[in-house]
């Protein structure tokens, strides 16, 4: 059987006139069995109905903020920045994807795009919103290199999650200043950090829709390795679906 095709959404230039991926995303799925496929934003319509029909499963990167809008807010000063074509992009493929089933997995930025596309928030800034900036937030932005964890994530036994990372507790790296706030209905948290923070979600209804805060492709561990592992296995099963 050929290897499952894996569709990853990247970030855009300020302009928005480059779209480019950090190599560690496609190495990830590479080493875990998989073909990536850097997607453009540009797609619409049946250009991207046709291309999600291709796809196995659909990976959603980190980058820049989400427009607040797009979550019923207005931007605060600390809100970092943006690019709307990524959210249009993003926020329309994820329905698409959902109808079909396709394995889905979001980290850092792609998280929060997993609630807010399903009727969640996010926090905008956690160093002015989160409640825990006064008695014990954790720094969520490290100084320390992405390869270095910094603290600890503990994960619901019974989760789609626990069983990827193998491990109901885990050190992560952490690269974010927002995370999500209200979790849309359809989500279930399954993960958080020693300071409350949202760190994992998961949507029960699917074979694998799921969304950590970290950068599990930075870290050279067995539970990241079983994260993409786990992904792209169900990449392969869905493409064994359809066939």
């Amino acid at each position: 059987m050929s290897k499952p095709l894996i569709g990853i959404s990247g970030s855009l230039n300020d302009a928005e006139k480059q779209v480019f991926l950090v190599r560690a995303y496609m190495q990830a799925i590479l080493g875990a069995g998989g073909i990536p496929v850097l997607l453009s934003p540009e797609m619409t319509g049946e250009t991207l109905s046709e291309c999600l029909d291709r796809l196995d499963g659909l990976m959603l990167a980190g980058g820049g903020d989400v427009v607040p809008e797009r979550y019923g807010q207005s931007a605060i000063p600390e809100l970092g920045e943006t690019t709307p074509l990524r959210d249009t992009f993003e926020l329309s493929i994820l329905p698409m994807a959902i109808d079909r089933a396709i394995p889905v997995l979001g980290i850092c930025r792609g998280i929060q795009v997993l609630n807010v596309a399903l009727g969640g928030t996010l926090y905008q800034d956690l160093a002015t919103q989160h409640p825990a900036k006064t008695c014990g937030l954790l720094p969520h932005q490290q100084t320390q290199p992405y390869e270095t964890p910094t603290h600890g994530v503990q994960v619901e036994a019974d989760s789609l999650l626990c069983r990827l990372l193998d491990s109901q507790h885990c050190l992560v790296n952490s690269m974010h200043h927002q995370a999500a706030d209200t979790v849309a209905p359809a989500l279930r948290i399954v993960a958080r950090a020693e300071d409350g923070v949202i760190e994992g979600l998961e949507h029960p209804g699917l074979p694998f829709f799921v969304g950590v805060q970290w950068h599990p492709e930075r870290l050279d561990d067995t539970a990241s390795k079983g994260l993409f592992s786990g992904f792209v296995q169900a990449a392969k099963a869905h493409r064994r679906e359809k066939a």
